[in-house]
């Protein structure tokens, strides 16, 4: 009998749980090429795999066939008629990677993906030139001479382009936009055919439901939603699962605690900064993963949130 290596152990794992999983090794455990042998072997678990080494250790992303499927469901639905969605879930719970691993596969229709970042929070005219460029739009000169309600030619042809035709344009990141965008948005979905589907951290789905938004922008988006989907935070099951990729064997308590911890932040993406943590702090010779216990991966993932509080200060710019 062929022994299992560490991924192909954690592989099997993953197709016996429900939902997609992260998971964590070593470049000793995994190398590109066991990537690349099983992506062509069409896994039929596997929707897409990343591997992406940062200092001594890896991460490698798998995700079940389910969360596509229920991603897909969302996407189809939005192209098939105009629709507006939401999708809400802690950072790191998969709702990026599960989108791009459908966004490709989405045949007749043209879908528009856009990932708001620090260049076009708060700048409409930008967001607008990405939803362009996402749709394959590319000709500059076709733009010239037109102005619209927004004051932007980009607006126009989209307006014009889909008067008539579906298409599907998914805002990732929502939660960094501010209102002015909303507002074009909005106008955007108003006066085309295009379906909206809005994706965003539990944060945000948290501040919507206390805030008093009364008659702002969202909140007249948000009242308009035709469904909104929220992914769950990883649970000691996912926690436990994930540190058995490295041979480590913890219970049920000390999962439940590390689960709690890291859902202040990323959830199992800050598990997976914590494991290269401790990865990063052995100096000499090989990491003897069995002997890490619930001691030292607490330690790194409050370190890791430590982290991630000083950035979010650090870049905070709406006060």
């Amino acid at each position: 009998m062929v022994k299992e290596n560490l991924f192909e152990q954690s592989l099997r794992k993953v197709r016996q749980q429900p939902k997609w999983k992260p998971i964590v090794a070593l470049r000793a455990a995994v190398e590109p090429s066991e990537v690349e042998e099983l992506i062509s072997k069409g896994d039929e678990r596997v929707v897409n795999a990343v591997l992406s080494m940062t200092g001594r250790g890896g991460s490698i992303r798998a995700v079940d066939i389910s969360s596509k499927k229920f991603i897909e469901k969302i996407l189809r639905a939005a192209a098939w008629d105009k629709r507006m969605y939401a999708v809400f879930g802690p950072t790191g719970v998969g709702k990026t990677f599960a989108i791009n691993s459908v966004v490709p596969n989405i045949e007749g229709t043209k879908v528009s993906y856009v990932r708001v970042n620090e260049y076009n929070k708060g700048n409409k005219i930008a967001l607008l030139q990405q939803i362009y460029r996402g749709f394959g739009f590319n000709s500059v000169e076709s733009l010239k001479g037109f102005r619209s309600l927004h004051g932007n030619p980009y607006f126009h042809k989209l307006r014009e382009r889909f008067e008539t035709e579906n298409a599907v344009i998914i805002i990732d990141e929502a939660q960094k936009l501010r209102d002015n965008s909303f507002e074009m948005l909005r106008d955007l979905y108003d006066e085309t055919k295009v379906s909206l589907v809005i994706i965003g951290s539990t944060a945000f789905a948290e501040k919507l439901a206390t805030k008093k938004i009364g008659d702002e922008v969202f909140g007249q988006m948000l009242r308009r939603f035709d469904d909104r989907y929220e992914l769950p935070h990883a649970t000691a099951v996912d926690v436990k699962l994930f540190l058995a990729a490295y041979g480590i064997t913890i219970d049920a308590a000390e999962a439940k605690q590390i689960a709690r911890k890291i859902s202040t932040w990323g959830d199992i993406d800050t598990l997976a900064k914590a494991m290269r943590f401790i990865a990063g702090d052995v100096e000499d010779g090989e990491l003897t993963w069995t002997k890490v216990g619930a001691g030292n991966i607490i330690d790194a993932v409050e370190r890791v949130i430590m982290l991630m509080d000083i950035k979010a200060d650090n870049g905070s710019e709406d006060k």
